[in-house]
């Protein structure tokens, strides 16, 4: 979390206790407030039964987790919270033919929260979720057909909190979290096809209805949230969303050229935040094998979202995005030490968006040059991967369109550079088979 507090005099950032943060401070790997502490504990279960034609898997879980925010000083957590998860998945297929299949299944969560800080940004809550899907896919030599049917309710429990004139819980007093109740269900479903035309030429279409029941912060938050730089105030008279989606892909592919054309187009009402939305999305892409070792591969995506109820631009919708890569992949004997050594440039070009909410700030366009270079390394009988990956290498400083801290004005990361040897672990057979 960056607080992003500034000397109203220097414009620098200074830290908790109004002191000017030092170069050294600022690029320092050491902690200083606000920071948090996430303590998170995982035990699961997953078992499969394989029964001829017919499957079932069975999962089960339990975490726990403990999150500390030290917002004021780096001893005392302000906001400290503990949740106890509870999941579990009952799915059941079965193989009706070689070309059909069915799936069904129940799922579940249970989740109890408990503040244990001095500082509060929701209450004290008890949440229940079950649903449960049916799902069929039939499959024809060129042609397929899936649809799905699922049912999902969600019960919340919200507790109230008072606090006295020093701000402590208390009996009675100022109202901090009011007691709620709701439940929360819906059916939703989709189908969708595909279709190969001929070798080259493939489709694909997709309709969907979907459901999301709001989360505990939209419905009872009344605090101050230090990583999301707000106040934040939650309403629990909200309604889900629900939404109608609809999507398709055009995709032609052969030896030398790869290309395709994918959409949607997304209609949500209840829109938590900013309520009814029309939102598009289109993206194509492009990829170009003028000869085996050389790939040129160029992609642009689009997005493009509309408040219907202010008649403004949705807030939070990226930039035009294009991407352009060229790759060439050497070849190499079978008796050579390595497989397939490529080296990669790509080129990321993020355009300008200045069509934006009320409270929203416009972010200039931006490139970045990005290098890769990598190979499969034979070592006895295995195959070991090993890379160099560089991220921004002219370390541009540059803001993303959906970063919440370019209101602060902390630039997004600067250069990378990742070092990477995947090694397999297996046991062979004398044969060199692998079990």
């Amino acid at each position: 979390m960056v607080d992003g507090t500034r000397d109203s005099a220097t414009n620098q950032f200074i830290d908790y206790q109004g002191n000017i943060v030092s170069e050294e401070m600022a690029k320092s790997r050491s902690l200083n407030v606000p920071f948090q502490e996430v303590s998170h504990n995982k035990i699961s279960s997953v078992t499969n039964l394989l029964i001829r034609d017919n499957q079932i898997s069975i999962s089960l879980g339990y975490q726990w987790n403990h999150r500390k925010e030290f917002g004021e000083t780096p001893d005392t957590p302000g906001l400290f919270f503990h949740l106890d998860t509870w999941t579990y998945d009952l799915r059941y297929t079965r193989l009706m033919a070689k070309s059909l299949e069915l799936v069904g299944g129940v799922s579940g969560m249970t989740q109890i929260n408990r503040n244990h800080g001095t500082e509060y940004l929701i209450p004290d809550y008890d949440l229940q979720d079950f649903g449960g899907f049916v799902y069929a896919k039939k499959t024809w030599e060129r042609f397929t057909l899936n649809l799905g049917v699922r049912y999902d309710y969600r019960s919340v429990k919200g507790y109230p909190l008072y606090l006295d004139t020093l701000g402590y819980p208390a009996p009675s007093g100022d109202t901090l979290f009011q007691a709620f109740s709701r439940d929360f269900s819906a059916f939703t479903g989709s189908t969708g096809m595909t279709f190969r035309l001929n070798k080259s030429i493939n489709f694909k279409f997709n309709v969907g209805r979907g459901f999301r029941a709001p989360n505990i912060s939209e419905l009872s938050a009344n605090g101050l949230h230090e990583g999301t730089f707000r106040y934040e105030i939650g309403n629990p008279e909200l309604n889900p969303e629900t939404s109608l989606q609809i999507d398709g892909e055009i995709a032609w592919d052969n030896k030398f050229l790869n290309m395709a054309f994918n959409g949607f187009y997304n209609m949500i009402n209840n829109f938590i935040y900013y309520r009814n939305i029309d939102d598009e999305k289109k993206e194509v892409n492009g990829v170009w094998y003028p000869v085996d070792a050389l790939h040129f591969d160029n992609n642009i995506d689009y997005v493009w979202g509309d408040n219907l109820s202010s008649g403004v631009p949705l807030p939070f919708i990226p930039a035009l995005h294009l991407t352009d890569q060229v790759k060439w992949t050497f070849k190499t004997k079978k008796t050579s030490a390595m497989k397939n050594p490529y080296i990669q440039l790509e080129l990321e070009t993020h355009f300008y968006q200045g069509r934006i909410d009320v409270f929203e700030t416009a972010t200039p366009g931006y490139v970045l040059l990005n290098c890769s270079l990598g190979s499969k390394l034979r070592v006895q009988k295995q195959l070991w991967t090993w890379y160099v990956s560089g991220i921004n290498l002219l370390d541009t400083k540059y803001y993303d369109h959906l970063s919440r801290l370019n209101e602060v004005g902390v630039y997004n990361l600067g250069r990378r550079i990742t070092f990477g040897l995947v090694i397999p672990f297996g046991v062979y057979n004398r044969d060199g088979d692998e079990y």
